[in-house]
C-alpha cells in the first residue's frame, strides 16, 4: 500500500487522493480479512516535511504492525506536478542534511522496533523480505504478460509498448508488441553490483569471478579497498556489502565499484 505519509498536509501537497485515516482504515480492513503479509510505502523528503512530522509518521506505521516497510526519498521527475511546483517556487524541496537526518531516523526507529534494514530502502520483521522485488535484486528470470509489462531471459529486457490498444491491435495481427534491450557483459556486471550492494547480502566474490571474469573482478577489489579501508564496505570472508555508514554513501560507493 502507497501510504506514503500518516500526515493530511504532507498528503495533500503531494496531491493524494487518500487521508491518513484512510490509509490506517484500509490496513485494518485488509487485516480483518484475514490477510497478514501486508508492506506499505513512506516517503521522507517530503515538501514541508520535518523530522518530527516523519517520526509522527513512522510511530503510526510501527502501531499497524505490518510485515515490511519501504521508504523512499522523494525524487521530483520532469513533467510532474511536483517538479513544476519546484520549478516554479510554489515548494521547497528538503535540503540535503535533513533528508540524511531523516534517513538516519527512519533506520534506527524501524531497526529499534524489530524491522531488519535488509535493502537501502526496505525493512521487514521475521524475514519477510519482498519475494517481487526479491527477484529483482537476484537477477531472476521473468516473464511479463500485458500491456507495459516487462521481461528478462537472463540477457535480453523487453518492454511491452503501454498502450493497450496498439497492444491488442499487434499480438491480433501477430506481431510481437514490445522493444528489447541486449545487455552486454559490462552492463550485466554493473547492473549486478549496483542491485546487490543495495541489499544486506552484498557481492560474493565468487560468484563475481564466475559470471564475469578476472578484469571485472580485480576491478570491484581494487575501487572496494578504499571503502573497506574506511569502513565503508564491510568484507566477510568475500562477501562485501555495505556498513551502515556505507549505506548513507551507497549512490557515490556503487557508482564507483561499476565499470
Amino acid at each position: 500500500m502507497g501510504v506514503q505519509s500518516f500526515v493530511d498536509e504532507e498528503l495533500k501537497i503531494i496531491n493524494r487522493r487518500h487521508s491518513a485515516e484512510d490509509a490506517l482504515t484500509a490496513v485494518e480492513n485488509i487485516k480483518n480479512a484475514g490477510i497478514k503479509n501486508i508492506s506499505i510505502d513512506l516517503i521522507y523528503g517530503l515538501p514541508g516535511q520535518t523530522l518530527e512530522s516523519l517520526r509522527y509518521s513512522l510511530a503510526k506505521a510501527i502501531e499497524l504492525d505490518v510485515a515490511h516497510i519501504s521508504c523512499y526519498n522523494l525524487s521530483y521527475e520532469e513533467g510532474t506536478r511536483l517538479y513544476l511546483m519546484r520549478e516554479k517556487g510554489s515548494i521547497k524541496e528538503c535540503d540535503d542534511d535533513t533528508c540524511v537526518a531523516m534517513y538516519e531516523e527512519i533506520v534506527k526507529t524501524l531497526s529499534d522496533n524489530g524491522y531488519e534494514h535488509y535493502e537501502v530502502s526496505n525493512f521487514a520483521k521475521n524475514g519477510m523480505y519482498s519475494k517481487h522485488n526479491s527477484n529483482y535484486w537476484n537477477g531472476t528470470i521473468y516473464l511479463g504478460l500485458g500491456a507495459a509489462a516487462h521481461s528478462y531471459d537472463g540477457t535480453v529486457r523487453s518492454y511491452n509498448i503501454a498502450n493497450v490498444k496498439q497492444y491488442m491491435s499487434a499480438i491480433e495481427s501477430g506481431h510481437l508488441a514490445c522493444e528489447r534491450e541486449e545487455l552486454n557483459a559490462d552492463e550485466r556486471y554493473d547492473e549486478y553490483v549496483m542491485i546487490r550492494m543495495r541489499t544486506k547480502w552484498g557481492v560474493k566474490l565468487c560468484e563475481l569471478l564466475d559470471e564475469f571474469g578476472q578484469e571485472r573482478y580485480d576491478h570491484f577489489v581494487r575501487e572496494a579497498t578504499s571503502y573497506i579501508d574506511t569502513g565503508k564496505i564491510i568484507n566477510d570472508n568475500g562477501r562485501y556489502y555495505l556498513s551502515e555508514d556505507g549505506v548513507m554513501l551507497s549512490d557515490m560507493i556503487i557508482r564507483d565499484l561499476m565499470c
